[in-house]
């Protein structure tokens, strides 16, 4: 199973009649209502430990839970009506992802994607000078590298951003440049948000389990999520403490 895709779309068929059950259907939004439409809203990919990689099938029911979830942490960020946020992941990572960007079209802000890559830096560069951003999620260390090879000023280009999200790598280098960004760490199957005050990273604890041993995180899915994980390894390294009466992720120093 190395789809890491949506499921449901139309049926392979132009009969007006079997049509007609898709009048207002927004793919990847509600779940197909053509007949024998799967259960699954998509199949995602989980980057482990040593190179291992995993499926995460995900339900409809699943999706609209993650969703609630991220739009917990949207709260957090302040995103609101008319915002415009703008999202750097790769397609394999759109079941950690695309819960933040329901949850931003669901909160009537606006939004735009691209990936965290060298070569595609431009387009971020293209909206950070078009655009007074709410919100970049997912900075990462190859689009740093992208802009300034290209000869960008990155204090420069992400002073339109109001608040940054950054992976591993990334987030150094914000700092270094006097930001003060929010971290974001992929786990497996999830991810943790962590605004960097003290507080540790915020994880879907209600369907997740994260845990460590010798220092490295290991994640656990709820009873009933389609995508079993049982302790697997997920090579991040650091622990669990409770904060506010919740498990929180906090990285090795």
């Amino acid at each position: 199973m190395r789809h890491y895709g949506l499921f449901g779309g139309v049926p392979t068929t132009d009969d007006p009649r079997a049509l007609e059950v898709l009048e207002g259907y927004h793919r990847g939004l509600t779940k197909s209502p053509a007949p024998g439409a799967s259960d699954l809203w998509a199949i995602g990919r989980a980057d482990l430990a040593d190179g291992e990689v995993a499926d995460i099938p995900i339900t409809w029911n699943e999706i609209h839970r993650d969703t609630q979830w991220a739009a917990s942490i949207l709260d957090l960020l302040g995103v609101g009506d008319g915002d415009f946020c703008f999202y750097s992941f790769f397609y394999g990572q759109s079941a950690q992802v695309w819960p933040f960007m329901k949850a931003t079209f669901d909160r009537h802000a606006r939004s735009a994607s691209g990936m965290p890559t060298a070569w595609d830096a431009y387009r971020l560069e293209t909206y950070m000078r078009l655009f007074r951003l709410k919100l970049h999620f997912g900075v990462s260390p190859t689009l740093l590298d992208g802009l300034e090879g290209a000869g960008h000023d990155i204090a420069k280009v992400f002073a339109s951003a109001e608040i940054l999200v950054a992976l591993p790598g990334a987030w150094e280098r914000l700092v270094a440049k006097g930001f003060k960004p929010w971290r974001l760490t992929f786990l497996g199957p999830i991810v943790a948000v962590d605004p960097c005050d003290g507080t540790g990273g915020r994880f879907d604890f209600s369907q997740w389990t994260l845990d460590s041993e010798g220092r490295e995180i290991l994640v656990t899915s709820a009873p009933g999520r389609t995508a079993r994980f049982d302790r697997a390894r997920t090579g991040a390294r650091g622990e669990i403490r409770a904060v506010d009466s919740e498990p929180r992720y906090f990285p090795a120093t």
